[in-house]
This record gives C-alpha cells, structure tokens and sequence, in this order.
C-alpha cells in the first residue's frame, strides 16, 4: 500500500489519502479491541525523515505503519511519502506499480490532479485513488472491466453542510466524531515518530505508545491554567 503527497503536512493531507484505506480495511476495528491481548492489537510506526523538526513537517519523510490483523483481515504495511526531495525519488516505482505515470503538474496537463493519492496492493489487483479519494482505478482495466460497486454510498452534500444536519438532529455525518477521531488518532502517529529514532508501538484501546515514555509523552501536552481540557 501506498500513500503520497508531494509537498505538505502529513497531519493535514493523510485524513485525506489514508481514509480509503483506514475506512475500507476496518482499522477503525482496533479501537474496539480491548479483548485482545495488547501485542497484538498495537500499530507499529517507524519513520525516515530528513532531520527531526519540533515546529513543522520534516522536509522529506518515509513512513510506514505496522497494522495487525482485524478480525478475518490480515495485517498489512500501509506506507506514506511525503516531501519536496523524498517523494520523486520514489515516484518511478510507485508508477511502475499503476502501470502509467503520474501527474505532478509536470505530465503535460497541469493540473497537479495526482499530486496525492493511495495504491492499494491486493493479491488479485490494485485500487488507485487521487487525492480526497475523489477518482479512483482497479488495476489492471482490462481485469476489472465493467465491475461495478457492491455497494454505493450516498453523495454527500458537503462535509460543513452533514455538520450542520447533524447539529440539528437531521442524521449523523459520513465523517462522525466516533469515525474521524479514529482516523486522525492513527495518521498523527506519524507526527509522534518523525520526532524519535525508534519504532513506536501504539495501542489504540488505551490511547498510549506503549514502548517508549518518550514519544508516549509526545501524545499530549500541559496545558496553561484556565486552557485545560
């Protein structure tokens, strides 16, 4: 599996690349967990970056989560790359991957519409979705050729406008709190491990990295008297 961007904050671009995965294999599941022995229900997350960085985004990182078995489903690397001089330096086997080359504003058309996205690597086949998971490809074509999606959901009419519905007892929102919480909790990992040298182990029923008091520490902060939560 992977996941890119070319330039900017992995704590901003993931919620939208990584959604197709993390909603699509169910790891939202983990959180749910707390029957399951804790070895086996940690994400693991190691990180390659250019230089640690406290106040922004490395200028290039490499990295890769660790996700154990859900359920029927079997673990699986999900791996993001993002960076100014990091991405290109994977880009030719990222396209020898989808078969064709990507778009990043230097393919002729110019409109920078792969300037993100997520491959899923599947036994039988690839899912290639750009970014905000608006277009996608089941490669190869000509394999999938005229399959159509078991199930279609409806459209949304904004994620401002589900809010407000939602505000006003009108149904509850594609991306509800008890979702997208779970999902920016699993992307900011990432943060967490471009700021230590080894793997963090994260257990995501009790919401802490379980071996390393450093980044652990990492995962909240003091606030100042009158500001805590």
């Amino acid at each position: 599996m992977r996941s890119g961007q070319p330039r900017s904050i992995q704590a901003h671009r993931t919620s939208h690349t990584m959604n197709v995965a993390f909603k699509g294999l169910k790891v939202d599941a983990l959180w749910d967990a707390a029957e399951t022995p804790v070895e086996q229900r940690v994400v693991r997350v190691r990180a390659e970056v250019s230089s640690p960085c406290t106040t922004t985004f490395p200028r290039q990182e490499v990295i890769r989560y660790d996700v154990p078995a859900r359920g029927s489903l079997p673990r699986f690397r999900l791996t993001w790359y993002n960076g100014a001089g990091g991405v290109p330096t994977h880009r030719a086997s990222i396209e020898a991957m989808l078969g064709y080359r990507l778009d990043w504003g230097d393919a002729g058309e110019k409109r920078w519409a792969d300037h993100a996205g997520c491959l899923l690597v599947g036994r039988q086949g690839k899912l290639h979705s750009n970014g905000h998971n608006m277009d996608y490809r089941l490669l190869p074509e000509e394999a999938f050729a005229g399959v159509e999606p078991p199930v279609r959901l409806p459209r949304s009419r904004g994620h401002e406008q589900e809010w407000l519905d939602a505000v006003r007892g009108r149904g509850e929102p594609m991306s509800a709190f008890g979702y997208s919480g779970k999902l920016a909790e699993f992307v900011l990992l990432g943060n967490v491990a471009t700021l230590v040298e080894e793997a963090i182990e994260y257990d995501p029923v009790t919401g802490r990295v379980v071996n390393s008091p450093t980044a652990d520490a990492l995962l909240r902060r003091e606030y100042r008297q009158g500001w805590s939560l």
